[in-house]
């Protein structure tokens, strides 16, 4: 399977399964999972891959230091969805969800060389604490 593929592919057979039906009885907790699953499986594929060393090998270091200004429209996003009452406060700046730092930083960062790497692995660091903060929510009942 070509790597370039893979995203696409995972995401294909995500939406064959739920127009199938084989969602129709799981929780939003238990699809979010599966598409976890296949996404992050999808990512690494794709970046072991042939074309995943081609793009890597095309992107410079502040390219991908300044993509995750995402996070900052994002962010602001998921607040207003924790407003709403559809997410829970861990997913927030609100619940110390500090990604928004992140693409903070990306945007001050992108163009000074020297501190590149330690924006992204900062940036790492806070994707994993996020992850470790969202975790007791996914598995508790929502009220």
């Amino acid at each position: 399977m070509p790597g370039g593929s893979v995203l696409t592919e995972a995401i294909f057979v995500a939406t064959v399964a739920a127009v199938a039906g084989a969602f129709a009885a799981a929780s939003w907790k238990t699809i979010g999972v599966v598409l976890f699953v296949l996404l992050t499986l999808g990512t690494i594929v794709l970046a072991l891959s042939p074309f995943g060393a081609r793009l890597a090998a095309g992107i410079s270091m502040a390219a991908l230091v300044g993509y995750q200004a995402f996070r900052v429209p994002l962010e602001m996003a998921l607040h207003a969805l924790y407003s709403e009452g559809l997410i829970p406060v861990q997913m927030t700046y609100s619940g110390r969800n500090f990604d928004i730092v992140t693409g903070v930083l990306a945007v001050a960062l992108a163009r000074l060389p020297t501190f590149l790497l330690q924006a992204a692995l900062f940036g790492h660091l806070l994707v994993f604490r996020t992850l470790r903060l969202s975790a007791p929510s996914a598995a508790a009942p929502q009220s």
